[in-house]
């Protein structure tokens, strides 16, 4: 699947619902792109300050998992989830969304530094 094109205006939008009452230290959203190409965002943050049994969407913008390493021109695995901890979520769906309006997901730091 090719998102290169979007990757400055969507984002990953996760339906979610946290069950655990504790979030492991450290979640991963992950994404591949072939061998030896893949990326992954710390999401452990997001989760942790989620309200417990209910219903919410996660955004996971593309820039930031191209910021990670993930080459968007050729995804062959859309995403996973990963922890050495054990979580329980309830996923309803993940989909391509427009970046929320107003937000630009994230900003290359080194790009801005003089």
């Amino acid at each position: 699947m090719d998102l290169s094109n979007y990757e400055n205006s969507a984002e990953y939008a996760i339906a979610i619902k946290v069950i655990s009452r504790k979030v492991p230290q450290k979640v991963f959203f992950k994404v591949n792109c072939g061998k030896d190409c893949s990326g992954q965002v710390d999401i452990s943050d997001s989760l942790k300050k989620a309200p417990r049994n209910k219903w919410f969407v996660l955004p996971v913008p593309l820039n930031c998992l191209s910021m990670k390493g993930v080459d968007l021109s050729k995804i062959d695995w859309p995403f996973s989830l990963a922890t050495a901890d054990s979580l329980e979520i309830h996923l309803a769906e993940a989909r391509i969304a427009p970046l929320a309006k107003g937000t630009q997901g994230c900003v290359d730091d080194t790009a801005t530094a003089s």
